[in-house]
């Protein structure tokens, strides 16, 4: 299927017409004027039709999407992937009940890992695509709290939660292991996994009857250092540059009146040595819907964040490593549902999102545009 949309975003332009003035085409004056950046978000439908939540999505090396979803008409978990322009689906996996966990992530060699916890007995169930079709296998059962990452090497580490014991999941060899990467006796609530540049897995969770967040570092089997930073929630984690802690979370307030007054934030947390640095990213009044974020590092440091205002529509925000960035609205995307993450190696979003019952991939490219035609009034932005 060939996009449906392509969407502009709008920065103030000035159409420049000079009459009898415009320099001939390889003027000395010609090549000393640069072309202008512009962003630009093209919307295509990946899956047509009724898909339920939620949704993963992954890019390859060479920057080809793929999606993992659900279809609840069918009980079905099914894979899109784009080659070209065109979208693709086949089957995963029949007789998946709803309420699931899902993750999926790509490794270097192109090789699809996914895992997900269905509402059968919560079970656990990890595998690969490989050349004769999805190789799965059933973990364990009781789970909740699925996150699953790749590391350079193309090993897959996944977490859950089972009886209140974080579990962490590697295979090795074909062989899939298991060890506790919180203590016996602690209530772990939640937890966030993610690969720190030596490629360790790191874990951030809270525990009942514990104030401060625990951060964990796998150094070798059954080996796990700790320290700790203030409580922060947790709705979406990830290592920025030397492996500082990232994370979104959601606070509120309340102002005076008849009923009070009830608005609803979207924070980010940056770890500052043992500490945050907070920064408020939107607040709107609560009207029974939360924002939504997601959030993540290129390989280049760069920041990429997608919030999901309540009702929908979807602001785009990253920052350079040098601190400059942009703010974007994506067209297309109000009264859209779940949302996904994935940056390209051209350090391009991808944006996956349930509208209208159709999953549509969101992406974000660069046109360059000509000074000679249009002269924008182009804000200090990073691209």
């Amino acid at each position: 299927m060939k996009p449906r949309m392509v969407c502009l975003w709008v920065l103030p332009m000035i159409v420049l017409i000079v009459a009898g003035r415009h320099p001939r085409v390889g003027s000395a004056h010609e090549s000393s004027i640069a072309p202008v950046p512009l962003p630009v978000w093209v919307s295509e439908v990946a899956v047509p039709g009724a898909v339920g939540e939620p949704h993963a999505l992954a890019l390859d090396a060479a920057d080809n999407s793929y999606l993992l979803y659900y279809q609840p008409a069918a009980e079905a978990l099914r894979w899109a992937a784009r080659n070209g322009d065109t979208w693709t689906t086949s089957l995963v996996a029949d007789d998946v009940l709803p309420d699931l966990e899902l993750a999926l992530a790509i490794g270097p060699n192109g090789v699809a890992q996914i895992a997900y916890i269905d509402d059968d007995d919560d079970k656990l169930i990890a595998g690969s695509l490989e050349a004769g079709g999805w190789a799965l296998q059933t973990l364990s059962i009781a789970n909740r709290n699925l996150a699953l990452a790749v590391g350079q090497d193309n090993r897959p580490h996944l977490i859950t939660i089972q009886s209140e014991q974080l579990i962490y999941r590697t295979r090795q060899g074909g062989v899939w292991q298991s060890e506790p990467a919180s203590p016996t006796g602690v209530a772990v609530v939640s937890a966030s996994l993610a690969l720190d540049s030596q490629g360790r897995p790191m874990v951030v969770y809270s525990a009942r009857d514990i104030a401060d967040l625990t951060v964990a570092v796998r150094q070798s089997a059954d080996d796990w250092t700790t320290t700790s930073l203030p409580y922060r929630g947790m709705m979406a984690m990830a290592l920025g540059p030397n492996d500082a802690v990232n994370s979104l979370y959601i606070s509120q307030r309340q102002e005076p009146g008849k009923p009070p007054w009830t608005f609803i934030s979207l924070w980010l947390a940056e770890q500052q040595g043992s500490y945050w640095q907070d920064t408020m990213l939107s607040e709107d009044l609560f009207m029974g819907e939360y924002p939504q974020g997601r959030l993540l590092f290129d390989a280049d440091g760069r920041r990429h964040l997608i919030i999901r205002q309540p009702g929908g529509y979807l602001f785009y925000q990253r920052q350079e490593t040098d601190e400059q960035g942009s703010d974007e609205g994506i067209p297309g995307s109000n009264h859209g549902g779940a949302v996904a993450l994935a940056v390209g190696s051209d350090g391009q979003p991808r944006v996956s999102q349930q509208v209208g019952g159709d999953l549509v991939l969101h992406r974000r490219e660069i046109r360059w545009l000509d000074q000679h035609v249009l002269l924008p009034i182009v804000p200090n932005l990073g691209y």
